[in-house]
């Protein structure tokens, strides 16, 4: 295609990363910076899903410096994918749990982003307490 747009690309991205080809989907997305096309919130979430797939937090970490430099950060979708990601690739769960906090919105994707981020680590009484606190502001 001779003119690819922002759809375009995520379009791509969102493919690849659904069917397996993580690493295609993190090349589409250097390419696509380097031809100056500016991310959305979902190529940015997209992307995300594929560096947590392949388990990379270093090119998770410049995914959200990219959503920040974009003034994606605070999209739901953006957020929750920051969270899921760290979740499952940082050993401790503090980048999430960062991520969790300054989210001005919540949702319950939010929420079991969060409390399954615990619970696969083993740490079951941390899940139950997030579970509680979801109880507690009433998502």
């Amino acid at each position: 295609m001779p003119d690819r747009d922002v759809v375009t690309w995520t379009a791509m991205m969102a493919c690849y990363t659904s069917s397996n080809y993580h690493t295609h989907a993190w090349n589409m997305l250097v390419e696509m910076v380097r031809s100056e096309v500016a991310p959305n919130a979902f190529t940015v979430s997209s992307v995300l899903k594929a560096c947590k797939a392949m388990k990379c937090v270093l090119h998770g970490a410049l995914v959200h410096g990219l959503a920040i430099k974009k003034g994606l950060e605070g999209s739901i979708y953006v957020d929750n994918a920051l969270m899921d990601m760290y979740a499952t690739c940082c050993v401790f769960m503090d980048d999430a749990c960062i991520v969790f906090k300054v989210m001005k919105i919540k949702n319950d994707v939010s929420w079991t982003t969060l409390i399954t981020g615990y619970t696969h680590r083993g740490d079951g009484y941390a899940g139950l307490r997030v579970f509680r606190q979801m109880l507690m502001v009433g998502s």
